[in-house]
């Protein structure tokens, strides 16, 4: 089902679905780990306007991208059919506030989280 609430825990590095308790591992990396996340990276880091998205397709793949806050509220969500190769996804975020926040790649059953902050 879709998930209507959530809270992250910052030390935990999870997400909680308020309605079922099912815990949701988000999988958050720091700088210096080097995970196989299809080239996952996000610029610049810290932003005011917008974020640069960059990753990389083996096949054809079902991918999402999605944002929450670190009240784990969902902020905003992309998801579409792309082709195999690199690819490149620009966000206006220039409405958001500043403060942290998670950015989430969904490519078919895998999934990666990263931090990002809004000056």
């Amino acid at each position: 089902g879709n998930i209507v609430g959530v809270a992250f825990d910052p030390e935990n590095k999870i997400l909680k679905d308020a309605t079922t308790g099912q815990l949701i591992n988000l999988g958050v990396t720091t700088a210096n780990e080097d995970p196989l996340d299809f080239g996952f990276v996000i610029s610049p880091n810290p932003t005011d306007n917008q974020l640069i998205v960059n990753y990389y397709l083996e096949k054809e793949s079902n991918v999402n991208i999605q944002i929450f806050d670190f009240a784990g509220r969902k902020i905003k969500s992309i998801a579409k059919k792309q082709t195999e190769g690199k690819q490149t996804e620009i966000l206006l975020i220039n409405e958001l506030q500043s403060a942290k926040y998670l950015i989430r790649l969904e490519i078919n059953d895998k999934s990666f989280t990263k931090q990002f902050y809004i000056n």
